[in-house]
């Protein structure tokens, strides 16, 4: 380039056609590949979803039946994963036990969602000496790591599924009810509620009729994003014996049974492990999606 060009065109030389196409090109093939990737994630989500529900129809065998004579066998036409130390078939199993994993995860989600949902929308619309107690036990809940404080609550209501997600539940609620305020704080000022205010509709009829459609969307998000978390966590405390108890199973409890057996059978701990990651994985993948979906700043889709 001339020192004439490079005095008219300080930025560069103007771009023809072709190296539009190639400068456009780029960024149309990663939101393309991000879309597959979402789709691939919703499928693989759905299916195990749908693998958890119809487990006793797909099960090829009783999950709980022992055969020690079959102990530790290799994948076969009879067992397509193989079996475990007690004979039982390791497919049958890891389908009965996508029902409590992902069941508790779901369970866990809702009830905290809807509990955060609940508090945060009272104490953002109601202010005042009720907005103080909530946010001071929410700070305080939010100030402790969630895992350790389920983990001493688990142990202290005792072993078992629904007690671990009780336990769940009463750590989690905590960050949705810190959203849903924070969204309410905004929307009650604005002038759709004073008209509704002036109309004289009651304060269950705004926040129910007025408040709460506003609200949702991000909570959806919240809770996408969080249930990614929540599978592992839940998988965490299986793990320590404090969810699904023997001989039922579960994905964090068949990780803690196959430990034994690591290095002469590794599929015990691969299979669960890769559900246990595929599940998370597939989840975040859609929470991300949801949140850029609903993201004003977001210019392009991937759902």
């Amino acid at each position: 380039m001339s020192v004439a060009d490079l005095v008219r065109y300080p930025n560069g030389a103007p771009r023809g056609p072709e190296s539009e196409a190639r400068t456009w090109a780029a960024p149309r093939r990663a939101a393309r590949g991000q879309q597959l990737l979402v789709w691939l994630c919703a499928t693989v989500l759905v299916a195990l979803l749908l693998a958890a529900v119809a487990a006793p129809a797909l099960a090829p065998h009783d999950p709980l039946a022992i055969n020690l004579s079959q102990s530790l066998a290799s994948p076969s036409r009879a067992h397509l994963l193989g079996t475990d130390h007690l004979g039982r078939d390791l497919l049958s199993r890891l389908l009965y036990a996508a029902r409590g994993s992902l069941g508790a995860a779901l369970a866990t989600v809702l009830i905290s969602s809807a509990t955060g949902l609940l508090v945060g929308t009272v104490a953002g619309y109601f202010g005042g000496w009720v907005d103080e107690i909530s946010m001071r036990l929410v700070d305080i809940l939010l100030a402790l790591p969630s895992f350790v404080l389920a983990l001493v609550l688990a142990g202290i209501l005792g072993p078992g599924l629904a007690n671990v997600v009780l336990a769940m539940v009463l750590v989690r609620w905590a960050s949705p009810a810190r959203v849903a305020r924070s969204l309410v704080l905004a929307l009650r000022e604005q002038d759709f509620v004073t008209a509704a205010r002036a109309m004289g509709a009651s304060d269950a009829r705004i926040m129910a009729r007025h408040l709460l459609p506003n609200v949702l969307g991000p909570m959806v998000v919240l809770a996408t994003l969080s249930l990614g978390n929540t599978i592992l966590a839940l998988a965490g405390l299986s793990f320590v014996g404090l969810g699904m108890q023997i001989p039922h199973p579960e994905w964090g409890a068949m990780l803690n049974q196959a430990r034994p057996f690591i290095q002469t059978a590794p599929r015990l701990m691969i299979v669960p492990g890769v559900a246990i990651a595929l599940s998370v994985f597939s989840a975040n993948v859609l929470g991300d999606a949801w949140r850029d979906r609903l993201d004003p700043r977001h210019t392009g889709s991937q759902m």
